[in-house]
C-alpha cells in the first residue's frame, strides 16, 4: 500500500511541475522513481513516458484554451520528434542501466547550460525557419526517447525561448503540445521492450493529472524570471542526487 501512495504522489508532483514549468514533469519522475522508490531506468523511463503523454495531453488543453499554443512551431517540432523519439526508446532496450544513468546526467547538464545561456531580445536573430525548429525536434525526441523523457521539454522549452520569438508562457504550452508527439513516438519503443509496467504508470498518471491542472493554474500567476530560476533549481538538484549515486556516494532507495 505505501508503495502505491509514493507512485501516487510521485505523479502528483511530476504533474504540477510540468503543468507550473511547461516541462520537467519526467525528468522529476524519473529521479523519484529511480532514486527514491529504487526501480530500474528502464522501468522508471517507460513509466515516466506515459506519464509524460497524459501530462501533455491535459495540460495541452488547457494552455490551448488560452491561447498559449502556436501550433505551427508545435507541429514542425513534434512531427520531427517522432523521428527521434522511436529511435532513441527502441535503442534504450540495449543499454545498459549505468548507460542510461550518465545519458540521463549528460541531460540534465545540457538543460542547464541552456537556461544558463542569455535570451537574446532581438526578435530578428531568432529563428523564423522551420529547419532549426526541425532539428531540435529531432535532438530532443532522440534524447527523450533513449531515457524516457519524452519530448525532454526541460531541454526543448530553453531551446524554444532561446531561439524563437515565442514568449515564455507560449513556449511553455508550445512545449508541451509538442511533446505529445514525441512522447507517443518513445512510448511505442519502450512498449516494444516491454518497459512499460501498465498498472503502475496508471497509478502515477492519475496522480501526474491532478498535479497538472494545479500547476497550470500556479504557473499563469508566476513570471518567467521565477519560473526559469525554478526550473534551473529544480535541475540543479536532480543533477547532484543523480551524480551522487553513479560516483557511490549516496545508493538508490
Amino acid at each position: 500500500m505505501e508503495s502505491w501512495a509514493l507512485l501516487v504522489l510521485a505523479g502528483v508532483i511530476a504533474g504540477t511541475i510540468a503543468g507550473t514549468l511547461g516541462a520537467g514533469g519526467a525528468v522529476f519522475l524519473i529521479a523519484a522513481l529511480a532514486f527514491g522508490v529504487g526501480l530500474p531506468m528502464q522501468i522508471a523511463g517507460g513509466i515516466a513516458l506515459v506519464n509524460a503523454v497524459g501530462i501533455s495531453g491535459s495540460a495541452s488543453i488547457t494552455h490551448g484554451r488560452r491561447q498559449q499554443v502556436d501550433v505551427r512551431t508545435g507541429v514542425t517540432v513534434g512531427a520531427a520528434s517522432v523521428i527521434g523519439g522511436g529511435l532513441g526508446g527502441w535503442l534504450s532496450a540495449y543499454a545498459s542501466e549505468r548507460m542510461l544513468t550518465v545519458v540521463y546526467l549528460v541531460l540534465l547538464l545540457v538543460g542547464l547550460a541552456s537556461l544558463a545561456v542569455p535570451t537574446d531580445k532581438d526578435p530578428s536573430s531568432k529563428a523564423r525557419s522551420i529547419l532549426p525548429i526541425a532539428v531540435i525536434g529531432v535532438f530532443t525526441g532522440l534524447a527523450g526517447g533513449f531515457v524516457g523523457l519524452g519530448g525532454a521539454g526541460f531541454i526543448l522549452l530553453p531551446l524554444l525561448v532561446r531561439f524563437t520569438t515565442l514568449r515564455t508562457h507560449v513556449a511553455v504550452g508550445t512545449c508541451l503540445f509538442a511533446g505529445l508527439f514525441g512522447g507517443i513516438a518513445a512510448l511505442v519503443g519502450k512498449l516494444s521492450a516491454a518497459h512499460v509496467p501498465l498498472l503502475e504508470a496508471a497509478v502515477v498518471l492519475v496522480g501526474s493529472v491532478l498535479g497538472t491542472v494545479l500547476g497550470t493554474r500556479l504557473g499563469a500567476h508566476l513570471s518567467p524570471v521565477v519560473l526559469r530560476r525554478a526550473f534551473a533549481a529544480g535541475l540543479t538538484v536532480v543533477a547532484l542526487r543523480v551524480a551522487a549515486d553513479l560516483v557511490g556516494l549516496l545508493p538508490r532507495g
